[in-house]
């Protein structure tokens, strides 16, 4: 059974997806890092099960057509298209078609996420 390829960190290996990166920082208003993962999906491949992200992120189809299932509700991206997933939305990307899909996540500052790191273990 195929399996759906993840790279990580795309944003160090391509000014294009860096620059892009600095765009939705400033279209978003972000002030922390956006990172970027590039996923190959072939059709009806495995893929991660439903699960959430602490940040928000933002899908981007870039060829082929991306099923994504957010709180319940089936969305179907097409190639140029993007779908924006709130911050702890339960979501899970289903493979029906072929796709390669941009992942990227809006990440909060590292000192927060050090702060609730600590808050829990009080």
């Amino acid at each position: 059974t195929p399996c759906t390829i993840k790279v990580e960190q795309m944003e160090n290996f391509s000014q294009t997806i860096k620059d892009y990166c600095s765009f939705l920082s400033t279209k978003y208003r972000h002030t922390g890092p956006i990172t970027c993962h590039a996923f190959r999906a072939f059709k009806k491949s495995v893929s991660f099960g439903a699960h959430t992200d602490p940040d928000n992120v933002l899908i981007h189809c870039v060829w082929g057509t991306k099923t994504i299932k957010v709180d319940g509700n089936m969305h179907n991206i097409e190639a140029g298209n993007n779908l924006l997933i709130p911050a702890n939305t339960l979501h899970e990307a289903l493979n029906i078609e072929e796709s390669l899909m941009l992942s990227f996540g809006f990440e909060k500052f590292y000192n927060e996420r050090i702060d609730c790191g600590l808050d829990d273990l009080s």
